[in-house]
């Protein structure tokens, strides 16, 4: 489940908080109409946590029992 998308504080990269509703766990797999640079797991402080498995604009997560994640996104551009 999504429960926010915003820019990032620090920068134009954004940030999706999602979880897990259901309390079974889940594997997600989101797709962007835009292609992705870096895709980082943050804290709740958009601190570095990890990276996240990444194909050109699909995201690949898995979820335990009720965990939320949050995601920095930094899509590709022009010039990247």
């Amino acid at each position: 489940m999504l429960s926010c998308l915003k820019l990032a504080e620090d920068s134009d990269e954004y940030i999706l908080r999602l979880y897990d509703a259901t309390g079974e766990g889940a594997e997600a797999y989101i797709t962007f109409d835009f292609g992705i640079v870096s895709a980082k797991e943050v804290d709740l402080m958009e601190r570095l946590v990890g990276d996240i498995y990444f194909n050109d604009n699909k995201l690949f997560l898995l979820f335990k029992s009720f965990e939320i994640k949050t995601i920095r996104i930094k899509p590709k551009t022009r010039n990247s």
